[in-house]
């Protein structure tokens, strides 16, 4: 999925075609992240200007502004020509 994401997602977020959301934000982020005091637990939604949601993840928003962990937002759902991507809970 992160390749996917990568390769198709990545691209419309920076030339701005897609938008994204934060839908939760989390303050600081869990102990356990190993990340820096202050960061941001976040949910985001990226959306294309009609509404339509093509992907969804998580990341750290650290207080610099950067993003955490990869640098980069970590994947849960991409509607991608019609097909979902969803990461399963593995149950």
């Amino acid at each position: 999925m992160r390749a996917l994401f990568n390769a198709r997602i990545l691209p419309l977020i920076h030339d701005g075609s897609l938008h994204g959301t934060a839908q939760k934000s989390g303050h600081p982020s869990p102990v356990g992240s190993g990340q820096p005091y202050c960061t941001r637990s976040q949910y985001i939604v990226f959306r294309e200007s009609s509404g339509t949601t093509v992907a969804e993840a998580h990341q750290y928003l650290l207080p610099d502004g950067t993003i955490g962990a990869s640098g980069l937002p970590d994947p849960k759902l991409l509607v991608l020509d019609g097909i979902l991507y969803l990461l399963g809970s593995g149950l």
